[in-house]
């Protein structure tokens, strides 16, 4: 058996889709493959598999680790087999996933119009439980969820307060190439969570809205001054009609 790692100290580089296009590869010559998701900030190699993309993709690493941690039954991996042509599984070659954890979350889409505080906003970007609704506010997210184990969830901005069931708690951040995670206590809970403080926020929604302002003034201005030329060349024209 041999192990091949694909790791890097920058996310966004394409290292989850050149795993699977690797696994995919050594499948096609003949080989069994297992394919392992232990990125736990932002899981997703599951997804580069449209077949084997469900709501909750199964056990993985992390909920191992967790329950190590925990001190419960270590729970068997999920193991989900990935479709094959059918020369290459003649040939013997096999393809699995191991997700990262099992987790679910369906999020509507949000849509943010041009002049839109959105980019702003903290946003989830991804969970080992499963939430069950999120209501986003300029600098909170309030979150209810349910988890057999601890819940990793991972924020757009690191968080600096956080209160569950309406009551404060004490954590941890994780920060990552492009997230802050936290963990979460297990069961039925509704969390709330804040992000940054309220001096930055305040410079970044002051530039936000200067911007907007300069946008629409000289969005303002222009549109002025090509009604004034129009204008002045009427009446130019004019004049010069009257004296002829």
């Amino acid at each position: 058996m041999r192990i091949v790692t694909f790791y890097s100290y920058k996310g966004g580089v394409g290292r989850t889709l050149t795993c699977a296009n690797f696994g995919v590869y050594l499948a096609k010559t003949g080989q069994k493959v297992v394919l392992v998701d232990m990125d736990f900030e932002a899981p997703g190699l599951d997804s580069k598999f449209p077949d084997v993309t469900v709501e909750s993709p199964g056990t993985g690493v992390l909920d191992q680790f967790l329950a190590f941690q925990e001190g419960r039954p270590i729970p068997p991996l999920t193991k989900t087999a990935v479709a094959l042509p059918d020369d290459v599984v003649r040939s013997g070659g096999k393809l699995h996933v191991i997700p990262a954890g099992d987790h679910s979350i369906l999020l509507a889409p949000q849509t943010a119009s041009t002049f839109s505080a959105y980019e702003l906003q903290t946003r989830i970007m991804s969970s080992t439980g499963s939430i069950k609704s999120a209501i986003y506010g300029l600098r909170d997210v309030t979150v209810e969820y349910q988890s057999d184990a601890r819940m990793l969830l991972s924020l757009s901005n690191m968080p600096t307060t956080v209160t569950v069931d309406g009551e404060s708690m004490g954590f941890t951040v994780l920060k990552g190439n492009d997230c802050y995670s936290i963990f979460l206590p297990h069961g039925i809970h509704k969390a709330n969570i804040v992000t940054g403080d309220k001096f930055a926020y305040g410079v970044n929604i002051t530039s936000f809205w200067s911007t907007t302002a300069i946008a629409i003034f000289s969005a303002l201005a222009i549109s002025l001054l090509l009604i004034m030329y129009f204008v002045l060349k009427f009446v130019r024209r004019t004049l010069e009609y009257r004296k002829a």
